[in-house]
């Protein structure tokens, strides 16, 4: 009960692990950082699997557990987790979380354009500037990326809407690192 299948994760993902693994390994306190909670909400640990982690006392041998299973979860968990380790206080987790991320970005052959297949540019001139509902978007659409939904945008014509829509979506893929490795596909429907 609580198992999953396993799919180790991809070649850049994994290299990235691998480079990083003793600085995560020496820099991560995951009980005292409440990290092992966050991965069984993010549903990347499951139940059973923080259950049958070794005691807190046997911080190595946690450390070495959680390791392991993050390789055989699937690119988007690995983004998931560096995400979490970027929203901590401590500014040396959160610079491993970027690392991460930056790392296995270097290994992959997929870039920017690529990841954000079809969302319209922005324009240069950009008069009316919705930050609050970017924002709004950006965060409905980052939840849905960790499970699944819809996200109806609707207004009169020519309001903006589309170009907001693509604004939040640049900002969560070229800032937050969301919809990596499988991008975001833009479609006119």
């Amino acid at each position: 009960p609580g198992g999953r299948p396993k799919s180790e994760c991809s070649h850049p993902v994994l290299k990235a692990l691998v480079t990083y693994e003793s600085k995560l390994m020496k820099e991560t306190v995951w009980y005292d950082d409440g990290i092992i909670e966050k991965l069984k909400l993010a549903e990347i640990l499951t139940l059973a699997e923080v259950n049958s982690l070794p005691p807190k006392e046997n911080v190595l041998h946690i450390q070495i557990a959680i390791m392991k299973l993050i390789r055989f979860r699937t690119d988007r968990s690995f983004y998931v987790f560096c995400n979490l380790l970027k929203g901590y206080s401590n500014t040396m987790i959160q610079e491993l979380g970027h690392n991460l991320i930056e790392h296995a970005r270097s290994s992959d052959d997929k870039t920017i354009d690529d990841i954000l297949y079809g969302v319209p540019k922005l324009p240069r001139h950009h008069h009316v500037i919705r930050d609050q509902f970017v924002n709004t978007i950006a965060v409905a659409l980052m939840k849905m990326n960790l499970s699944q939904g819809r996200l109806l945008v609707h207004g009169i014509p020519g309001s903006g809407k589309a170009m907001a829509v693509a604004n939040s979506i640049r900002y969560i893929v070229e800032e937050k690192s969301h919809f990596y490795p499988t991008g975001a596909l833009w479609m006119k429907i």
